[in-house]
């Protein structure tokens, strides 16, 4: 069920409710399984990463909170997936949150296509897939330009560039045969391509 109105309306009764209930659910879950000795064992692996927490926020349905109905979310919007940000914050939870949810499966669920939305989105959602991008370079810039371009080649994408900083990167999935999703700025325009063996 997506937010109504407009973005500097007040949320109406049932918005609020909805809110709530998000909050809830994400403290809830998090706080009722992150304390300092966990988060310590967690950090001493080589994974640094919660992965019954992680299970535990997919069982919950929070993963999909901000990811669109048609493709296994719940539909809601980014309001909603502050709240669950602000809860892993709060209790400083060793998940990939920030990665997968902001940097891998907003901009896939705005500029993927059909295909690649059902391939990836689904397996966010159920907490069988982590996703991130690489965009430190752009952000550092002062032009605002990619560190890493792509240009096309006659069987698909070259990359071309340095990107120093990619998080959670060791987790993040890829296609059999390590094939990574890019999003690629072309022309004007962003899209999501298939880029060759990593």
């Amino acid at each position: 069920m997506a937010s109504s109105g407009s973005p500097w309306s007040s949320p109406s009764i049932a918005e609020m409710v909805a809110l709530l209930a998000v909050s809830e659910a994400a403290t809830g879950v998090i706080s009722g399984l992150v304390d300092a000795e966990r988060i310590a064992a967690v950090e001493a692996g080589t994974e640094r990463i919660d992965r019954d927490l992680w299970k535990a926020l997919a069982d919950a349905d929070l993963l999909g909170l901000a990811i669109p109905e048609a493709d296994a979310g719940a539909g809601y919007g980014l309001m909603e997936l502050c709240l669950l940000l602000e809860a892993q914050g709060n209790a400083v939870a060793p998940v990939p949150l920030w990665a997968t949810l902001v940097l891998g499966a907003l901009p896939l669920t705005r500029f993927g296509s059909e295909a690649q939305r059902g391939r990836w989105l689904p397996g966010v959602v159920a907490g069988k897939v982590i996703l991130t991008s690489a965009l430190t370079g752009s952000a550092n810039s002062p032009t605002s330009m990619p560190a890493v371009r792509a240009s096309a080649a006659v069987d698909g994408w070259v990359l071309q560039g340095t990107e120093l900083a990619v998080p959670q990167a060791h987790l993040a999935d890829k296609l059999p045969g390590k094939v990574a999703i890019c999003l690629v700025f072309v022309t004007n325009h962003w899209r999501l391509a298939n880029i060759g063996n990593l």
